[in-house]
């Protein structure tokens, strides 16, 4: 059986298979390695766990594999191993996939020349999606004497990690996008957003409604002037303005709402209590909606004079 079919089976098979698999030597539970470990080794080692790169990782595995047979595993390198191949087992989450990977990380700490730990290590960053960290992990993991087969297998590996990341980074991006279009869809549909776009396509219009002037049947007249309603009339043939109670009136909106102020209720005949000045979205009419004394509703059209 190969190291890599080996390797598989220690992920998914029982727990106590999964130690089994594992048949380098063991050290004392205080040692990193032995003595007699060649010192370019040990301080390949020390850089290792005080700046663990990618660099440092090869740099260690590569004086490993160049001796006559590779190190013994240090206890708290098989204690962490041990614990990430049962955290891994066990796993049913991206989130569990990483607890484990965290395992098998503390395991190659202690022995980053441990090729089963780095094989496991890669293949839970994977299952936690973490594609980048198991791809570097297997480029080290290349760097032992592998038979042809398992050589051209990892790199096959690799390959698909590689296509994994891409897709990650696309639906990463596709979603953030999703959210960002769901978000500003949400913004233009709020009540505050729609009021205020009618309120500048309003000031729009009335922008070009400036100076213009409305006449009814009955020669009553009302101007715009900027934001301002101006009531007048015609009477032999002369212009008057004002000669009506609140006869300047401010414009809020398409449909201005102004209250009389006077109590009108003592007249014997009908008086207007409350005015409603409607413009057309043209522009061209504007429409008097006059609350009488009496309770009822009298409507008053207003054309453009055209010049």
């Amino acid at each position: 059986m190969t190291r890599l079919l080996r390797l598989t089976a220690c992920f998914f098979a029982a727990f106590s298979f999964a130690v089994a698999a594992v048949n380098a030597q063991t050290t004392n539970p205080q040692d990193t390695l032995p003595q007699s470990t060649a010192p370019a080794l040990q301080e390949a080692l020390a850089d290792c766990q005080k700046s663990p790169t990618n660099d440092n990782h090869a740099k260690v595995i590569k004086l490993a594999v160049a001796m006559d047979q590779l190190p013994p595993i240090p206890e708290e390198a098989r204690k962490h191993f041990v614990g990430g191949a049962a955290l891994f087992k066990e796993a049913k989450s991206a989130d569990d996939s990483a607890q484990a990977a965290d395992e098998f990380a503390q395991a190659l700490a202690a022995a980053p020349w441990w090729p089963e730990a780095r094989y496991n290590y890669a293949l839970a960053c994977e299952a936690a999606g973490k594609y980048s960290d198991a791809m570097d992990n297997l480029t080290l993991y290349r760097l032992f004497k592998l038979p042809e087969a398992e050589a051209r297998t990892v790199q096959d590996k690799i390959y698909v990690l590689e296509a994994k990341a891409k897709k990650a980074v696309k639906d990463k991006e596709a979603a953030a996008k999703a959210a960002q279009e769901a978000e500003a869809k949400a913004r233009e549909s709020s009540p505050e957003v729609i009021a205020a776009k009618n309120q500048n396509a309003f000031n729009a219009l009335l922008r070009t409604l400036d100076g213009r002037r409305y006449a009814n049947q009955s020669r009553n007249t009302i101007d715009i002037k900027g934001k301002t309603f101006i009531q007048g009339a015609y009477l032999d043939g002369k212009y008057y303005e004002g000669g009506v109670e609140d006869s300047r009136v401010e414009i809020v909106g398409r449909e201005t709402v102004v209250t009389l102020h006077e109590d009108l209720s003592r007249f014997q005949r009908v008086w207007p209590v409350k005015h409603t000045f409607i413009i057309s979205e043209d522009g061209d009419k504007i429409t008097l909606k006059s609350l009488g004394n009496d309770g009822k509703v009298y409507d008053f059209v207003y054309s453009v004079e055209r010049k």
